[in-house]
């Protein structure tokens, strides 16, 4: 059976921390859940998996982080994979920036 991985962005520790272990509780080693705490990490760290042949079909990301948004995220991540299903996770999003994402990709989820 292959291996998928998650990416989990948000720049709050305790959220990553959670959601892996959520992740792993749910899907056990069939899943490789991989975080970022920055928008900029986890374009870097999805290239590197491409580069490692893994395929990333789910992105959890969060909106509000220093430097790169959320929105901008799914957007830079949908360009180059757009088969990979983005979920927003935050409680701070505003309609513009949902609109946005919804404008120019593929937002699978909006959880608040």
């Amino acid at each position: 059976m292959s291996k998928y991985v998650v990416l989990c962005v948000d720049d709050e520790k305790m959220v990553l921390s959670s959601i892996r272990q959520q992740l792993r509780a749910n899907f056990g080693d069939d899943l490789i859940v991989e975080v970022a705490e920055s928008g900029e990490e986890a374009l870097v760290l999805i290239q590197e998996l491409e580069a490692q042949q893994l395929e990333v079909p789910v992105m959890i990301c969060d909106q509000i982080m220093p430097g790169m948004k959320g929105d901008r995220v799914i957007i830079e991540t949908y360009k180059k994979n757009p088969k990979t299903l983005s979920v927003l996770l935050t409680g701070h999003a505003d309609a513009a920036s949902v609109g946005n994402i919804v404008n120019q990709s593929s937002l699978f989820r909006y959880i608040s």
